[in-house]
């Protein structure tokens, strides 16, 4: 197998993983590494390029001067993003100042000066995100600006040689023109060829599986959604009757979601059985408010009945659906900060932990789920959270009874959203607010819950737009929702991530 063409360095961002994704979409096959592991990677090949992915600092360790030093010496490509451009900086002795501190991922106006081979057939003006603290700087002999980002500070460039900083992160989905920007840095500035498809990765994961697994047994906690129906369908032929797939059902399904799990299980080809664990959960779950500390007892339910599960058939390995966007919010890719907790991320297992999908995106998963011919209701399955409905319930410990509650509404709200023909949106969340309120039922006063309807649009679930229903959905999901006899009014979440989360908990 060849090694990757383009190396990323992973300085603490979130968007390292992201600008990755832009490179397999591209067709070409990239490596996200820690500075550490990015020294050895380049002690066995010389790749194509290099990209610095910077966050909102960066390491101390001085690891990341050695590898940009080293990539001068050997003339590689490269570029510097986010905090990056602070990195190039500091190595070429550029004579500067920061003028004020950093506020938070934003977009910003990119204006371009002097168009080059990277920001080739960008337009005059677009929109940017970026992190990065307002600052001037006096370029050392051979660097040009050949850009400006509004508030921000200047893109830098070499006249001679091929490196570049850029003060945003061309890996974010709201950064408009960041896919021409890593095309043109794949093809116009380090020459890569095409070397990454879906019908590859599909016999390299299945590859690296094998080879770990051998002729031992493992374990795949199944959600049936396209994660883990994705792994399923990868593992299944190779792994044959040593995987075993279970799901635990643990009081937060949503209505007749077992048996579409049933459909998925099968649909995927694996031996598979359902435990029921409500009690168990509930128990658990139901102690707190307190989001974290729900995600935390959740947890441990969880990873007890894995292990349970795990030695009663004599395994050596789990294998998780975790993704991308899961490790980033957890703070397990590079030094992200922790957004928040998954369930199956870092549980610290008995057995061998496998994660064959951590690499990749939601919406290359779902390449993945379509090159395997898995059936449209999990190809189009909208995620949803591990807890499931335990974190849709806010404001009073969970129970039963509001469990129940929340589940009639969120089937009828896609019930009616079906029946409306009405699309266009990711993910559809809908939340309870245990705080009761005054409402109108059979022409005198109720006082019951608020029920929440969210719904976002995107690609990687990193950035979301809040998706605005028509007036005829917003009216019909009014009525049918406070026919129940204790919900009193419907109330729409219309947020973008950033500033929100996708789901409330």
């Amino acid at each position: 197998m060849n090694f990757p063409q383009i190396l990323v360095v992973d300085l603490g961002s979130p968007y390292a993983l992201q600008t990755a994704r832009l490179m397999r979409r591209a067709g070409v096959r990239a490596a996200v590494l820690s500075p550490e592991k990015a020294q050895s990677f380049l002690q066995q090949t010389r790749p194509q390029g290099i990209i610095f992915s910077g966050g909102t600092s960066l390491p101390e360790d001085g690891i990341a001067e050695t590898i940009l030093n080293q990539a001068d010496r050997d003339s590689i490509p490269y570029l510097a993003t986010g905090a990056g451009v602070r990195l190039l900086m500091s190595c070429y002795q550029m004579a500067g100042r920061v003028s004020k501190e950093a506020s938070g991922y934003q977009k910003r106006l990119c204006r371009i000066q002097t168009p080059d081979r990277l920001l080739f057939d960008w337009p005059e003006e677009s929109s940017v995100v970026t992190a990065e603290p307002e600052f001037t700087l006096e370029p050392v002999e051979g660097f040009i600006e050949p850009a400006q980002v509004e508030g921000v500070g200047p893109v830098i460039a070499h006249s001679e040689k091929l490196i570049w900083g850029v003060p945003f992160q061309p890996g974010a989905e709201q950064t408009e023109w960041g896919e021409k920007l890593v095309n043109n840095f794949l093809f116009k500035v380090c020459d890569c060829r095409t070397d990454w498809s879906v019908t590859e990765v599909i016999e390299e994961i299945r590859e690296q599986i094998k080879e770990a697994v051998g002729d031992k047994k493992a374990v795949l906690g199944y959600s049936g959604g396209v994660d883990s129906s994705v792994i399923a369908a990868l593992l299944a032929p190779v792994l044959r009757d040593n995987l075993y797939g279970f799901t635990l059902d643990g009081g937060h399904f949503r209505e007749k979601e077992t048996e579409e799990v049933e459909r998925h299980a099968e649909a995927a080809g694996m031996n598979w059985e359902l435990r029921d664990r409500q009690r168990e959960f509930i128990r658990a779950v139901g102690k707190t408010v307190d989001s974290e500390k729900k995600r935390d007892a959740f947890r441990r339910v969880y990873k007890k009945e894995l292990e349970e599960y795990t030695r009663e058939k004599q395994a050596d390995f789990i294998i998780q659906g975790t993704l991308a966007p899961d490790l980033i919010e957890s703070g397990e890719s590079g030094s992200g900060a922790l957004i928040k907790t998954h369930h199956n991320v870092a549980l610290d297992l008995e057995a061998q932990e496998l994660h064959p999908l951590a690499p990749f995106f939601k919406d290359e998963v779902r390449e993945l789920a379509r090159a395997l011919e898995l059936p449209d209701s999990v190809v189009n399955r909208h995620p949803f959270p591990g807890p499931g409905l335990f974190v849709r319930i806010m404001g009073q410990p969970v129970s039963g009874k509001k469990l129940d509650i929340l589940r009639w509404a969120d089937a009828r709200a896609r019930e009616v959203i079906a029946e409306k023909g009405h699309s266009g949106f990711s993910q559809l969340v809908i939340a309870m607010p245990c705080v009761k309120i005054v409402g109108i039922k059979d022409d005198g006063r109720g006082y019951e819950y608020p029920v929440i309807v969210r719904a976002v649009e995107t690609s990687d679930f990193m950035t979301a737009k809040g998706h605005i229903f028509p007036d005829q959905v917003r009216i019909a999901l009014e009525e049918a929702l406070t026919k129940h006899s204790e919900i009193s009014r419907v109330w729409f979440d219309m947020n973008d991530k950033p500033p929100a989360t996708v789901e409330f908990e």
